[in-house]
């Protein structure tokens, strides 16, 4: 008889530190997992919320862009079907599939990947910033491989947060500049980022209704001068945080 794997319980940024820590020659990563901590607990929180452990057999999880965040929602769902989606890299031996698909080529559907077993969550988070095609064709596809019911969580940073206005004013780019731009695999930067209303409407757009919607201070600096941006990001109102984090349902 085998015995399930009880889900990994995930409360608080030690809790992603520890189970990172285990990972030998990952400690170049420790500042990188501490500075984006929160934001995981966050979407770890509203996967409970959204698709409570058990509510699913085995949910069918779809993560476009796969990466640390994807190891802790299959340690969360151990009893998962996870799917990583983009480039072929260690991601495609860790899960339990692979859907080879540069999402910059979902302007033509003709390339769109055929998925006939729909899944119940897409994990779309700091990926669609780094894409320089449409987002509505980008959600399209995600819309044709999610059931109705299911889904999607995208987080990104806000367009409009106020250190983007600051470097606006002082003449400074908005998003640091593109580096390794047609290099597969490897992270361009941002090509543009998305305002709260833009992230509302292009999934209403493709097929979705927004269920959940916030703005949040969940990258977490360190340093001087990263924690003098946090005193400025904490005097913000919500419109001028950080990120912003939306959970739409596929109609």
């Amino acid at each position: 008889m085998t015995v399930p794997i009880p889900p990994a319980s995930f409360t608080t940024v030690d809790d992603v530190l520890d189970f990172f820590a285990g990972d030998a020659g990952r400690e170049v990563l420790n500042s990188y997992v501490l500075m984006q901590s929160p934001r995981y607990l966050r979407l770890l929180e509203l996967l409970a919320q959204e698709t409570p452990i058990g509510t699913l057999e085995a949910p069918r999880i779809a993560d476009l862009g796969a990466g640390l965040q994807t190891e802790l929602v299959a340690a969360r769902y151990p009893g998962g079907k996870i799917t990583s989606v983009g480039f072929t890299d260690h991601a495609q031996a860790q899960y339990d599939g692979h859907i080879e698909f540069d999402l910059n080529a979902a302007y033509d559907k003709k390339v769109w990947p055929v998925v006939d077993d729909k899944f119940d969550i897409v994990v779309f988070c700091e990926v669609i910033e780094h894409l320089y095609t449409t987002p509505i064709a980008v959600l399209g596809w995600i819309r044709s491989i999610i059931k109705p019911g299911g889904q999607l969580v995208i987080q990104t940073p806000n367009a409009q947060a106020v250190t983007r206005r600051i470097r606006s004013v002082v003449g400074k780019p908005l998003y640091g500049g593109i580096t390794n731009f047609g290099e597969p695999g490897m992270n361009p930067g941002h090509f543009r980022e998305y305002t709260p209303n833009e992230l509302r409407k292009m999934g209403t757009d493709t097929g979705f209704e927004v269920k959940h919607f916030e703005i949040a201070n969940y990258i977490h600096h360190t340093g001087p001068k990263g924690r003098a941006m946090m005193r400025i990001y904490d005097l913000m109102p919500e419109s001028l945080r950080q990120g912003v984090t939306v959970v739409y349902t596929a109609v």
